[in-house]
């Protein structure tokens, strides 16, 4: 498909959200999945300067952590199949096109902004997580 026929997305935003992104939302799915695996991707959640644990997790994490990595494969390939349908079905209706991509951007934004500041804030999450010091009951 030419850049003409997909006005919405043309030039680095077409390679970008169409192949670059979708390929790297759904490889942390790969991740989890078979390599390096569940045990290091729980790890990484939140990690902590102890080594990953060498004994499997139970099987309610490890389902959890299988779980999440069928999230990023869903949105992976949401965002890739929404707009290659934008773009196959509605080649001769740019408006429509913008109209369907700029849905999918806002829904994609809303996550990564409300992500960012969860991440940098965490309003309800002791910031040091105490990860590494005894639990406390």
């Amino acid at each position: 498909m030419s850049n003409s026929q997909f006005l919405a997305l043309q030039g680095f935003y077409q390679l970008l959200f169409l192949y670059l992104e979708p390929m790297s939302t759904m490889l942390p799915a790969l991740m989890a999945w078979i390599f390096p695996g569940a045990s290091w991707f729980h790890h990484q959640l939140i990690p902590s300067s102890a080594p990953v644990p060498t004994v499997p997790l139970d099987p309610r994490t490890h389902m959890m952590v299988w779980q999440l990595g069928n999230c990023y494969l869903l949105l992976g390939l949401v965002s890739s199949l929404v707009f290659r349908a934008a773009r196959d079905s509605l080649k001769h209706d740019p408006v429509a096109q913008e109209r369907i991509v700029g849905s999918l951007l806002a829904a994609l934004a809303i996550a990564d902004v409300r992500s960012a500041v969860l991440h940098f804030t965490r309003p309800f999450v002791n910031r040091n997580f105490a990860v590494d010091a005894p639990h406390q009951v």
